[in-house]
């Protein structure tokens, strides 16, 4: 049983940094990015729905701006 006593429920809270680039010099500064979701064990897999925030802008996001994200499955 996971949190408050629901089978196959829980929760999750996390932090994300990182930046994708050709080499070193290129990489500038990571993005931070902080968030929160819900978790399912459903027949199908794990479903997974998380809401994050970006904390610095970058040239795909603005600071402050929110983004939603859903999977179903195994994360590999």
């Amino acid at each position: 049983r996971w949190f408050g006593g629901l089978a196959g429920f829980g929760a999750a809270v996390f932090a994300d940094a990182g930046q994708a680039a050709a080499g070193w010099q290129s990489a500038g500064t990571p993005a931070l990015g902080l968030g929160f979701g819900l978790r399912w064990r459903s027949p199908v897999g794990l479903l997974r729905v998380d809401v994050a925030r970006a904390m610095r802008e970058q040239a795909q996001q603005k600071a402050g701006s929110w983004r939603l994200h859903l999977s179903v499955g195994l994360a590999l």
